[in-house]
């Protein structure tokens, strides 16, 4: 066995550690068909939201607490507090809100955790365990809604472990699914992810770019392209031309960015612009140059016509 400081005490990580666990598991439950809690019962509720992927609905957590807060309320005990990880990856407990939940079953705050679902709290077999071991350690029971799942009893344990393998194998073939369409992908020289500054998708008539609106004149114009072809941003083309020229004069990463961001440019058309990055949707707005930005742009092999298809590491489900 391995001790662990950071989660709890144990984590099986072999096969033989988890045949060893389930037994405990099944034992535990068997030796408590009706387990009594003290009163009043505290109950604690864990949501994550996925990330959204095309073709999916988001499943916020907002639905997830208020089915488990009905719930809860059905079964008259007190909600202790509500625990939500925002966008974040169920492989492993690499999660803020996961690890106070942790914290509140080890300071014996919490008598039961409510989930709406159990691939909401984990994702893969071995985490899951580990973390029943934790609820079994300080007497605390998992109720998840939607499966009807409750770890006071046999049956429930037993489905629990088979929804959570199931859970597991669903994310390693999604794992081996998106890593062989992307060497797919680069195999026939297309890119993987977005497109990097000076390129869009021209479709200027239903245009979502960050350098669209307010910023590029072909907005809401006739399409420069259908969409699925990159073609030369209007204006963005013309900033990474004159990057890659400022480079060559050996002018160092930041003074290229200091450079374009204190100056306005004249473009062939006459147009004069003061060039921007495209930040990143969501999360950081278009603005200025800065070092870091500039060397990506160098290093980018995308603008000498390259595909990159860099090595990522094995999918990583430990906890």
């Amino acid at each position: 066995m391995t001790n662990r400081t950071d989660d709890f005490p144990w984590q099986p990580r072999t096969p033989e550690d988890i045949r060893k666990l389930v037994l405990a598991l099944q034992t535990e439950a068997e030796s408590h068909p009706e387990r009594a809690f003290r009163h009043p019962v505290k109950a604690a509720i864990y949501t994550r939201k996925s990330r959204i992927m095309p073709g999916q609905q988001d499943y916020s957590m907002e639905f997830q607490a208020d089915d488990a807060e009905a719930y809860t309320e059905r079964q008259n005990w007190i909600i202790h507090d509500v625990f939500a990880d925002p966008h974040k990856t169920g492989r492993n407990s690499k999660r803020k809100e996961l690890r106070r939940l942790k914290q509140e079953i080890i300071a014996g705050h919490i008598d039961v955790v409510v989930i709406h679902r159990i691939d909401r709290l984990y994702r893969n077999l071995t985490g899951l365990l580990g973390f029943i071991q934790l609820l079994i350690e300080h007497d605390v029971r998992l109720v998840s809604v939607t499966e009807q799942i409750d770890t006071s009893t046999p049956w429930g344990m037993l489905v629990l472990q088979v929804l959570g393998a199931l859970a597991e194998m669903l994310v390693r073939q999604t794992s081996d699914r998106v890593r062989r369409m992307k060497t797919a992908r680069a195999e026939k020289g297309l890119l993987n992810g977005r497109l990097p500054l000076g390129y869009c998708k021209g479709n200027c008539s239903a245009c979502t770019h960050p350098n669209g609106e307010g910023y590029c004149p072909s907005f809401g114009t006739t399409d420069l392209g259908d969409g699925r072809v990159p073609v030369r941003h209007p204006i963005d083309q013309y900033v990474i031309q004159l990057i890659h020229h400022l480079y060559a004069e050996d002018m160092g990463f930041k003074e290229i960015a200091d450079y374009i961001n204190a100056n306005r440019f004249d473009l062939p058309n006459g147009e004069i612009v003061q060039f921007r990055t495209q930040g990143t949707p969501g999360h950081k707005p278009p603005g200025s140059f800065s070092r870091d930005s500039i060397r990506r742009i160098i290093t980018n092999p995308s603008y000498v016509g390259l595909s990159a298809q860099y090595k990522r590491p094995p999918l990583d489900m430990s906890v």
